[in-house]
């Protein structure tokens, strides 16, 4: 319900549908979609990465309410519940609503630095930029590739666990991930706001 706040205020109930909980559509998603797997494991994802993201809800039919309080300098929401709840109460207060608010996250393309393969060694350590490691967190990698000493072709390596039915045979290079907990310093631990995740890679060659 709608009321101005005005010596007679006006007062405009809204339907059901006016009031929207947000973030469940697929256009609203946060983290790339992939459309290889159920839209619910995103949403489980998200929700245990991010739970703050779906505390969010849309109010729509203000526009004729509006129009006819035009000598009104601020108006009420209020909305009822079906039942009265004392804990919830003592615990929501104005802070912990914000208006024109909506989730995000910084998720974007880069590439990470060179690495040197060797035969004495399976796993890698991916970075992303070597000048500043804690400032970047990867989430997943799109592509790999290698290059070797006098040739100018590129080896693509393919991810270890998805399928390609176009394949002949062994491709012959693949990749996988393993993700690892940093290890946080003292004054991290104390002061930090990020825990972060490094993130590796672990190479698997075979057929040349």
């Amino acid at each position: 319900m709608l009321q101005s706040v005005e010596k007679r205020p006006q007062r405009q109930v809204l339907t059901d549908d006016a009031l929207q909980q947000q973030g469940f559509a697929p256009e609203q998603a946060l983290l790339p979609d992939d459309l290889r797997n159920f839209d619910g494991y995103r949403l489980l994802q998200e929700y245990f990465a991010f739970p703050a993201r779906f505390q969010f809800i849309s109010l729509s039919q203000l526009a004729p309410f509006l129009r006819r309080c035009d000598n009104a300098m601020a108006f009420d929401i209020i909305i009822l519940l079906d039942k009265a709840d004392s804990a919830l109460e003592s615990v929501v207060d104005h802070s912990h609503l914000a208006l024109h608010c909506t989730p995000v996250i910084n998720l974007f393309p880069k590439t990470a630095e060179r690495l040197k393969v060797s035969d004495s060694q399976h796993e890698y350590h991916l970075v992303v930029d070597n000048i500043r490691p804690l400032d970047y967190e990867v989430h997943s990698v799109q592509r790999l590739f290698a290059t070797v000493e006098g040739k100018r072709e590129e080896q693509v390596f393919r991810p270890f666990w998805s399928t390609f039915s176009g394949d002949q045979g062994d491709y012959g290079a693949y990749f996988s991930l393993r993700r690892e907990q940093r290890t946080l310093s003292e004054q991290a631990q104390r002061y930090g706001t990020r825990t972060g995740l490094y993130r590796f890679r672990s190479l698997s060659v075979a057929g040349g």
